[in-house]
């Protein structure tokens, strides 16, 4: 869902550059484009939290872009895309920072002036445990090569969609082919991993 983010806005993202993949500006675009329309396309991968999400796409991408041998090649999954996020990743403004972590210190405080340190100690346990089970989660998924979480998904080249005539697909294939061929005015030559 372009721009309809489902947790809001990028508030940290890690950049990437050209050089470091080895390629140009142009065919990092092309396969920028690919991986979006693969991920935007009605039979490519369905979105659920727990399994194919943001950072999936992200990892497809930079997956698809290392070349074998490459010291990126195939190393790019879903637990590595978000420690870089949450040790090297910039945040995109003080107001992205304040929007991150101002909720959990404004319940903190709450906690702490409501039922005092007993009420806060409760939160601070509740809150590991919710972040401990996402935590176990992931790591186990992607340990276990669950789809979705090691950017293995096999991408459809938008030279094919853009030369169907779709004249048998439904409104969906359409409408997804149209915004897949939108895309290309769009690219930047950068993508950011991004945590919401």
């Amino acid at each position: 869902n372009r721009d309809n983010m489902a947790f809001g806005w990028p508030a940290r993202y890690v950049q990437f550059r050209f050089e470091d993949f080895g390629v140009t500006p142009q065919e990092w675009d092309h396969a920028l484009e690919n991986v979006a329309c693969t991920f935007n396309h009605s039979d490519g991968p369905m979105y659920t939290f727990l399994t194919w999400n943001c950072h999936s796409m992200v990892s497809t991408f930079l997956s698809n872009i290392s070349a074998e041998g490459d010291a990126h090649y195939r190393r790019y999954n879903l637990v590595v895309l978000v420690g870089m996020i949450f040790f090297t990743g910039t945040f995109t403004s003080f107001g992205a920072f304040l929007s991150t972590f101002g909720p959990t210190i404004v319940a903190y405080c709450l906690a702490a002036g409501l039922g005092g340190w007993a009420a806060v100690l409760s939160f601070f346990k509740v809150a590991c445990g919710i972040n401990a089970f996402f935590v176990v989660w992931f790591v186990l998924a992607t340990a276990f090569g669950m789809p979705g979480m090691h950017g293995n998904v096999q991408v459809k080249p938008t030279s094919s969609m853009k030369d169907d005539p779709l004249a048998e697909a439904d409104e969906d294939s359409r409408e997804s082919a149209r915004s897949c061929s939108q895309l290309r005015p769009r690219m930047t030559g950068t993508v950011e991993t991004a945590v919401h």
